[in-house]
């Protein structure tokens, strides 16, 4: 997925027009484009990027767990004394935290109603913090329960986004067939 220049919102808005002319599905943003010397996305100035998205069916994914303020976060918790084979342990258990600040503030600054719920995504990959081992599908439809069947549904759909769609059944993944399968029952 293509990263977004997160130092400014013109060049945001510009790649991800480009972007979309080239059969972009989405676009990857940082968490924290305030380290690259621009406003942090409660910034109504990032509103441009979230209304180019939208029109044309795209995408913003933002890595959590991808910034300077992440990766500090990550190397700077632990203290000195620490024995060194425990501070990748801090390190990684911090990193729930910085997820939550991620999440927290993007709900309290609007971020979500402003992309709407045709533009969230969520993920869950190995080895990271948010890996729903060992039922990934079972577990996210448990946490989907709140949710309108329709934006359920469209979160099915989103898992079948990108090449797995296309891929031929006999030779998918074993998860695409499972949320193939699942979307099928839901429809029927």
């Amino acid at each position: 997925m293509p990263v977004l220049p997160a130092w400014s919102v013109e060049d945001c808005v510009t790649e991800i027009e480009r972007l979309a002319g080239l059969g972009f599905l989405g676009v990857n943003m940082t968490s924290d484009p305030q380290d690259a010397s621009a406003p942090d996305l409660a910034s109504r100035v990032w509103d441009p990027v979230c209304g180019s998205c939208a029109p044309i069916g795209r995408c913003r994914s933002t890595s959590i767990g991808a910034s300077l303020t992440s990766l500090n976060f990550y190397g700077k918790y632990f203290w000195p004394s620490v024995h060194q084979n425990l501070k990748p342990a801090i390190g990684g258990a911090m990193l729930f935290l910085n997820n939550a600040r991620m999440v927290i503030n993007s709900i309290y600054a609007g971020i979500f109603d402003k992309l709407g719920e045709d533009c969230l995504m969520f993920e869950t990959d190995f080895p990271h913090p948010t890996w729903m081992y060992p039922n990934p599908l079972e577990t996210v439809e448990e946490r989907m329960l709140a949710l309108r069947p329709e934006t359920r549904r469209k979160v099915w759909e989103l898992l079948l986004m990108g090449d797995a769609i296309d891929a031929d059944e006999a030779h998918a993944p074993p998860i695409v067939t499972a949320v193939k399968d699942k979307v099928r029952a839901d429809q029927a």
